[in-house]
């Protein structure tokens, strides 16, 4: 009976320290490192029969679990066309990393969505990943009548690209992860032309 009764509290410790063994080597194996946050998006828009720059800026240099980000709109002309051009920058710190070039290594698994509120503001692609597919780091914006509203950009990995529409920029089709997704306020105003008085 004894011998029993050590044969089993034998095992029963051997089952213990193996299942305490696994537990330790599965946690060795267990390391999720933190994901650099994004920690800017920068639009620039350049008007394409020239005139001054606009800039459009989303910074959150102090990461997700610090103060609001620092968000900047700009004033656009109406019936216009823009030069669209993207900068992101990943990490905290003096020296982020230049995300847009991580973005165009691996611009098969990356593509930039744009909406906006107001109607008659239009964004188009103007660049392409290797495969033909659009990204959106270069693009277009036109603007059509006056008026107060947002544009949303938001950065999709590993979308399907080629989702029914999703090329011309449809992202209810795309699936993939949200990146990033930033709101950035804007105004359409009539350009002031300056008038001849004849006396």
């Amino acid at each position: 009976m004894k011998t029993t009764v050590l044969i089993l509290n034998t095992l029963l410790g051997a089952s213990f320290l193996c299942l305490t063994a696994c537990d330790r080597e599965k946690d060795l194996f267990i390391h999720v490192d933190p994901e650099e946050p994004i920690s800017s998006l920068v639009y620039t828009l350049t008007p394409e029969l020239g005139g001054p720059e606009v800039v459009l800026s989303w910074i959150d240099d102090d990461g997700p679990f610090g103060d609001d980000p620092v968000i900047t709109g700009g004033n656009l002309i109406a019936n216009q066309v823009y030069m669209g051009s993207l900068k992101l920058s990943l990490g905290t710190g003096d020296f982020p990393d230049n995300l847009t070039e991580e973005i165009l290594e691996e611009a098969d698994e990356h593509q930039f969505f744009f909406s906006s509120t107001l109607s008659d503001v239009q964004i188009t692609y103007r660049d392409q990943d290797p495969d033909g597919n659009p990204i959106g780091i270069q693009n277009g914006l036109s603007t059509g009548a006056s008026g107060n509203g947002t544009i949303t950009i938001t950065l999709l990995h590993l979308p399907d690209k080629y989702g029914k529409d999703v090329s011309d920029g449809v992202i209810a089709n795309a699936g993939g992860d949200i990146d990033l997704e930033v709101v950035l306020p804007i105004s359409i105003e009539w350009e002031t032309w300056l008038e001849c008085v004849w006396i």
